[in-house]
């Protein structure tokens, strides 16, 4: 279960402020184990007028609208799991720089598409091709992978590693540790197709193991504060 590897990214970042967007059904959210719990949907598919409470809010409207209108502080976790398409996922992503401090963690979910259909940014037109071929895959990543494109390029202070299966990537912000690699063009990125993909998201996306991760993500939060260290480079000689 989602949240299950979200509980693990809280204990290990002692999480006590958590947003999700994209909560559809709730069963991500419902088995989050934080304090206090922000959910975002247009459309959630249950009662969550009755579970709302001081320590657990729902905003029933767009990413969009929650971004330009919430006024909360800043978030430990944040996970993304809204509109599975490229441009409303980076949207989400950099809205939440704003709800976001120097220690949050971000979960960007269904980063590795399984085949050329999941990749379809349109899901009914996903749907439509696998069944004119008789396939009764459900599946539907969209073209978040994108997203991981478009941070390994673009942002270059922020780090990032994948868990497998369909796909789950972990971004972090830390200053102290500049990517050099060469990305993907900027105006590339937009139009890559799934094939594109295979060819390179080996390199691309930090697959790694789950423990890996885990471990990863642990050295971070252990490490002294980002805004501390750079502190230090602009302190003034004594």
């Amino acid at each position: 279960m989602h949240y299950e590897r979200i509980n693990r990214l809280a204990r290990i970042a002692n999480a006590k402020r958590y947003l999700e967007i994209g909560v559809f059904n709730g069963s991500t959210f419902s088995g989050v184990d934080v304090d206090f719990r922000v959910g975002v949907d247009p459309t959630f598919h249950f009662d969550y007028a009755a579970l709302a409470n001081d320590r657990t809010h729902f905003h029933p409207l767009p990413s969009d609208e929650f971004f330009r209108t919430a006024r909360y502080e800043p978030f430990d976790l944040i996970f993304l799991d809204g509109l599975h398409t490229y441009e409303q996922t980076l949207r989400d992503f950099i809205s939440s720089l704003a709800f976001a401090h120097d220690r949050t963690i971000w979960l960007i979910d269904d980063t590795v598409p399984n085949d050329s259909f999941s990749a379809l940014p349109d899901q009914e037109r996903c749907y439509r091709l696998r069944r004119s071929i008789g396939n009764g895959d459900w599946s539907w990543m969209g073209d978040v992978f994108k997203v991981v494109y478009f941070i390994r390029t673009m942002m270059k202070f922020y780090h990032f590693r994948t868990f497998g299966g369909h796909g789950q990537t972990v971004v972090w912000r830390d200053p102290r540790i500049v990517e050099n690699f060469v990305g993907t063009p900027v105006a590339e990125i937009g139009t890559m197709s799934y094939e594109d993909f295979i060819e390179t998201h080996r390199e691309t996306m930090n697959l790694v193991e789950d423990e890996n991760i885990f471990a990863d993500v642990q050295s971070f939060i252990s490490s002294p504060s980002p805004r501390s260290w750079l502190m230090s480079i602009f302190k003034s000689p004594s």
